[in-house]
């Protein structure tokens, strides 16, 4: 898992760099957003049992937490390639 960190950290600083701030959002968003699908689907124990998890896991349950979760990452994402492919402008 730390591999995989550390990688994803340089490839954002070499893609940022090539664009400056510009190519850093949406590859940030990317990150993030894989990070949640990551996280919800493997679910370890200082993501899922945080005390925000936990609250929202008793409003509206454990499934429909996952499935908001992910849908967060993918919308997440989508917006970060979208941004790159020059779809969207943020």
């Amino acid at each position: 898992m730390n591999v995989f960190i550390f990688s994803v950290i340089i490839i954002c600083i070499s893609y940022s760099y090539k664009g400056g701030v510009i190519m850093f959002i949406p590859i940030f968003l990317i990150v993030v957003g894989l990070f949640a699908i990551i996280c919800t689907v493997l679910k370890p124990a200082f993501y899922w049992e945080s005390r925000k998890a936990t609250r929202l896991i008793k409003l509206i349950g454990s499934t429909a937490t996952s499935i908001l979760y992910i849908t967060i990452g993918i919308l997440l994402v989508g917006i970060g390639v979208a941004d790159l492919l020059g779809l969207i402008s943020l």
